[in-house]
């Protein structure tokens, strides 16, 4: 919505009247709404959480007037009334964050803030827009006026009817569209994602990837701008940020070759024809040597070891011979005299990678059969203060290293040595680098100098990636180029997530994506996968160490003993009689959250009895447009984040955990669910099935299917308590971290020995 046709909305005329609808709650006038607020406030007592979810709306809701609302509501767990800490006679909100901190806020400056947002509607009478464009911009509205906090919580009543503040009805229309064709896309490339290798697509994929990365070259500095406002401001939300950095890791690499080119062109005097010849012999060469190795390492599997200077012969010529040929031909000279130049300045780069792999790397894992430790480097974006799933897989692989002796280190840019749960400790020293934050506790980490340097340092057998992050596509070219053995472990589908990249440039993510995976992972010595299924894509054909990765969970923490009665009661909003059905997770559009809206409205229609009750948890992107629209109703909870005892004892108390998500390889909270006791629905769709089996402990439902989400809940519903009891049994028999940690350090142990035997 332009900032004209907002005004214009705004313009619109309006009943008047000076009551106020704030949070649900109809106020005569703001003096009755002050009263009212500073009666809550005083019958509080001192130290207590607000426990009433009106009184708890309230309250946030005066918060987003506050000057610093965006800052104080962010992250936020709970809002408590407590003493000043300068005057222990005047009452303050306090707010707790997500992290523990604490923070004392002014009432009168959230009261004041909405008094000042009343005084603009009477300026929009008047029609002194000068006044209006100046409240505005003291108030920090963006050009739609109000953010949807607002939007959706306060409003001029009358009593033929409400007028809201305009703008909402179009956001909503517009987002609603926007995620239709997010998740049409999502469903075209579910379709075909584990369609086998097919030379013309991936050549089709490729060139797409090289158009991106050519127009990312010319944008480039627009580029760095966004990424250094992303960096500012990571409120934007992380559709945006993944995105834009890809992009801009594009526009380095095409970049760097477009002036490659430019001044090989302008100053060398190399002409097109050339770079054609050199391209054709490069490209010959390296696929008639890969189809050699191929086929001798077929050969001598079979022979049992034999031929294994014929494989270091096609490497030299693949590696040696062929960049000195394709240098030849690129030079304006030709004869001797161009082998000559070629073959100076690539042994000049390959005594250059001697030097840095001798800088870099502890040499082969000589020790793999007597056991000896082994210096392995972890890197990624899911360290703390970020919470995930992968997060988890990360904490517990480097406690079991250092558990057997080994040593850990990490590179990322996400955190400090006094964070809680950092590496530091758990054994593990750490080198951070630059990253953006696209979202609080989250950070995209760079590639940079630091990567190198944590090498240097550090002296890896081995070094691992947790997903394939931005900064993977740069280092593990950049590692391959060394040597240095290399693992990815997938914990989610980029292929499906490209798919939610937003605009124009999400039409086509999916293929770039493709395209980027095709030509890195075969760089890659092992790949672990969480789910199994991902085998059969194309990018993984043909390659020699791949292998599934049990999940774990920690039985302890997630246990039907903490189920408790009275938390039942309060997140089923007073009805602990009927089936409470959780969902515990990030709520951004990425993971397919919106569904939990339609199944909602689909499991309990209006006059209908009800099939269950929800308790929504988490927060993200998407949790402000889900609130709007279901947030009201009786049968949903909706708490914002919830964490520790709380958090296990809710699940416990719960019946069916239930997730719409189909982007991720699986969700650890599949498991934790079933650690706790209570049956699982999910969907037909990438990991899912291995952890749930259908009509023993959950049920399965058509991906994105809401009408089959809720046939799988009333097919739950009456085998409850059976399939509770197998659920536990179906955890502590399958998902130990403990075995997963295990499979992650044998498999380090087979690369490794893998690479020493193509070395031999």
């Amino acid at each position: 919505m332009s900032p004209s046709s907002a005004l214009a909305a705004v313009l619109e005329e309006r009943p008047k009247s000076e009551a106020i609808l704030l949070a649900g709650r109809r106020y005569s006038s703001l003096a009755t709404l002050q009263n009212t607020v500073v009666d809550i406030v005083l019958e509080q007592e001192p130290g207590m959480h607000l426990r009433f979810e009106d009184d708890e709306d309230a309250m946030k809701t005066l918060l987003s007037f506050h000057p610093e609302g965006d800052r104080l509501l962010e992250d936020l767990v709970a809002i408590k009334v407590d003493c000043s800490p300068v005057d222990d006679d005047t009452r303050c909100l306090w707010v707790i964050k997500f992290d523990g901190y604490e923070e004392d806020v002014s009432l009168r400056a959230c009261l004041e803030g909405l008094e000042r947002a009343l005084k603009l509607q009477d300026e929009l009478e008047n029609g002194n827009h000068l006044r209006i464009h100046q409240n505005l911009m003291h108030l920090r509205l963006v050009p739609q006026l109000y953010s949807q906090t607002k939007l959706a919580h306060i409003r001029v009543s009358h009593p033929c009817g409400t007028w809201p503040f305009a703008g909402t009805a179009i956001e909503g229309a517009m987002w609603k569209g926007s995620m239709a064709r997010m998740e049409e896309r999502l469903r075209a490339e579910m379709a075909m994602t584990t369609r086998p290798y097919d030379m013309w697509f991936s050549l089709r994929c490729l060139g797409l990837m090289s158009l991106f990365g050519c127009l990312s070259a010319i944008f480039y500095p627009v580029l760095w701008i966004g990424v250094v406002i992303l960096s500012m401001v990571p409120q934007i939300g992380q559709l945006y940020a993944p995105p834009l950095v890809i992009l801009t890791a594009f526009g380095t690499v095409y970049g760097l070759i477009m002036i490659a080119i430019y001044y090989m062109n302008t100053r060398g005097n190399i002409s097109a024809l050339h770079m054609a010849v050199s391209v054709l012999v490069a490209s010959f060469g390296l696929f008639t040597a890969s189809m050699a190795e191929k086929a001798l390492e077929e050969g001598r599997q079979a022979e049992k070891g034999t031929g294994k200077w014929k494989i270091r012969l096609v490497a030299q010529w693949k590696f040696t011979v062929t960049p000195i040929l394709a240098l030849a031909s690129l030079l304006p000279f030709g004869g001797p005299t161009a082998l000559y130049c070629a073959s100076l300045c690539v042994l000049s780069v390959k005594g250059l990678r001697w030097c840095l792999l001798y800088s870099c790397w502890a040499g082969h894992y000589v020790s793999s059969k007597s056991g000896g430790p082994m210096r392995v480097l972890l890197t990624g974006d899911s360290f703390p203060p970020k919470l995930d799933g992968v997060q988890n897989f990360a904490r517990n692989t480097i406690q079991a290293l250092v558990r057997d002796g080994h040593k850990v280190h990490v590179f990322c840019s996400n955190g400090s040595p006094e964070t809680p749960f950092a590496p530091e400790n758990y054994g593990a020293t750490v080198t951070r680098g630059p990253g953006v934050e696209i979202q609080p506790k989250h950070k995209i980490t760079l590639p940079s100098p630091h990567f190198l340097m944590a090498l240097m340092r550090f002296n890896p057998h081995i070094i691992q990636f947790f997903d394939f992050t931005p900064a993977a596509f740069f280092l593990v070219p950049f590692l391959w180029w060394l040597g240095l053995p290399v693992v990815i472990s997938h914990h989610s589908r980029i292929d499906l997530y490209a798919t939610y990249v937003p605009g124009i440039i999400g039409d086509y993510a999916p293929q770039v994506m493709r395209a980027a995976c095709e030509v890195v992972f075969p760089l890659v010595t092992g790949h672990l996968l969480i789910d199994g299924n991902q085998k059969d894509q194309s990018w993984f054909a043909g390659h020699s160490n791949i292998r599934f990765w049990s999940t774990g969970c920690d039985l302890d923490f997630f246990h039907p003993s903490k189920k408790d009665a009275s938390v039942r009661e309060s997140f089923s909003n007073g009805r602990p009689d009927l089936p409470l059905v959780v969902f515990v997770g990030r709520m951004s559009p990425e993971k397919q959250v919106d569904k939990i809206a339609d199944l909602v409205k689909e499991a309990n229609p209006p006059g209908a009895p009800e099939l269950c009750r929800f308790a929504i948890i988490g927060h993200g992107d998407s949790w402000e447009s889900i609130h709007q629209e279901i947030g009201h109703r009786p049968d949903v909870n909706m708490p914002g984040v919830v964490t520790g005892e709380k958090l296990a004892s809710l699940v416990a108390s719960s019946d069916i955990f239930f997730s719409p998500t189909v982007t991720g390889t699986l969700d650890l909270v599949f498991i934790e669910s079933q650690a706790a006791g209570i049956a699982v629905v999910g969907p037909r769709a990438v990991a899912v099935p291995l952890v749930v089996t259908e009509g023993v402990n959950g049920c399965l439902y058509t991906p994105l299917d809401m009408k089959d989400a809720k046939r799988a809940i009333k097919e739950v519903i009456p085998q409850l308590e059976k399939m509770k009891v197998e659920a536990r049994k179906n955890a502590e028999a399958n998902f130990k971290w403990s075995k997963s940690s295990d499979e992650a350090i044998q498999f380090y142990k087979d690369v490794l020995q893998y690479t020493a035997d193509r070395a031999a």
